[in-house]
């Protein structure tokens, strides 16, 4: 969707679904862990389901603005996509 033209809208959003889904892989890396892996589990897929929730809505909203707690950082460190 975004390959021909870069859209700035969609290309900003990109990035931080990009950052959730791999906040998402590194909570379920965490997750082999047995007890406290299972333990810490909980509250991570929390957090990312209210990171997606929030930048979902955004998104829906036509706002670019950055998801609850991780989402400066995913502009940094995706800054070149």
């Amino acid at each position: 969707m975004n390959s021909d033209k870069k859209q700035p809208f969609a290309t900003y959003h990109i990035r931080q679904s990009l950052g959730v889904m791999l906040t998402a892989f590194a909570g379920a890396f965490i997750n082999i862990i047995p007890f406290l892996g299972w333990l810490l589990y909980l509250p991570i897929l929390v957090i990312i389901v209210v990171m997606w929730i929030s930048g979902l809505m955004n998104a829906i909203n036509g706002k670019e603005k950055p998801i609850l707690i991780l989402g400066k950082k995913y502009e940094q460190w995706f800054k070149s996509l």
